[in-house]
């Protein structure tokens, strides 16, 4: 199941159907003429298209005209993720064997194909100005890519992400994991992203991502209903882990919950930032 960015479709699978409901409107759901249970789904900024995975096809549906047409056939493996750029012209496709491939909306054919990843693709996002794919499969690897740079690892947690999302500038990368982790990494837009800073803020799968408009909090959902707002600013961020330390922090936790460029000092005082 998925919600339109704009929070005004949602989506399911069930009974070997695709259901569409207007939020904003009392009326029966909508059905897609695709028969089967949907392998994945995802809508575009604006909630103009649904992405449909059936089986190992990907098909779009234009909520517009109610038109439904393929955009990748039979690959040999199954649909696992989807993800839109900021523009609606480009759609990433990930598949249970690692494959990602890029897709015009408008047109045939393939765009790029980004390097596979290991396992399963199980969360694809696009940076906001469409140069970088960030990609994450079933193993808990992370990975960025564009067409005019080489690759980066993100690196990898032990259960599989989820989900991962984007900063609206661009320069900040979150993923949730299965076991309710979250990482944020730092990113200019060119260099590799130093370690990411952890968090375990969930007892549960984290669902959904979201930072917000002003890029001081991300918001994370799990599957036990909890939402949790996490602060961005660094000294939030210091404030939080000293906290949590209940103490100076060392080098390592430092290291683990600061953001790459404020620089670590030995006996990091906590002092009245403790309750």
């Amino acid at each position: 199941m998925t919600f339109s960015p704009e929070g005004s479709w949602f989506a399911a699978g069930g009974a070997g159907r695709t259901l569409l409901w207007r939020l904003d409107q009392e009326s029966a759901p909508r059905e897609s003429r695709l028969n089967g249970l949907p392998t994945a789904l995802a809508f575009s900024l604006g909630g103009s298209f649904l992405a449909i995975g059936k089986e190992k096809e990907a098909w779009l549906w234009n909520l517009s005209d109610n038109s439904e047409r393929k955009v990748s056939a039979d690959a040999g493996q199954t649909v696992t993720s989807f993800a839109f750029d900021s523009t609606n012209s480009q759609l990433a496709i990930g598949w249970n064997k690692g494959r990602v491939g890029i897709f015009p909306l408008e047109g045939e054919g393939i765009l790029d194909a980004p390097p596979s990843l290991e396992a399963a693709i199980t969360a694809l996002a696009f940076s906001p100005d469409g140069r970088w794919l960030a990609m994450a499969d079933a193993n808990g690897k992370a990975f960025l890519w564009s067409p005019k740079m080489n690759g980066m690892s993100l690196g990898s947690q032990d259960k599989k992400i989820r989900i991962l999302a984007f900063s609206r500038d661009g320069h900040q990368i979150a993923s949730g994991g299965q076991d309710g982790t979250l990482q944020l990494w730092s990113f200019d837009g060119e260099r590799s992203p130093g370690p990411p800073v952890v968090w375990k803020g969930h007892d549960s799968q984290i669902l959904a991502l979201s930072f917000t408009a002003d890029g001081k909090e991300l918001i994370s959902t799990g599957s036990n209903d909890t939402v949790r707002h996490w602060p961005l600013q660094t000294e939030d961020l210091i404030r939080l882990a000293c906290q949590k330390a209940g103490r100076n922090l060392t080098k390592e936790e430092w290291e683990s919950n600061v953001p790459p460029g404020e620089a670590f000092k030995k006996g990091t005082p906590c002092g009245s930032l403790l309750p």
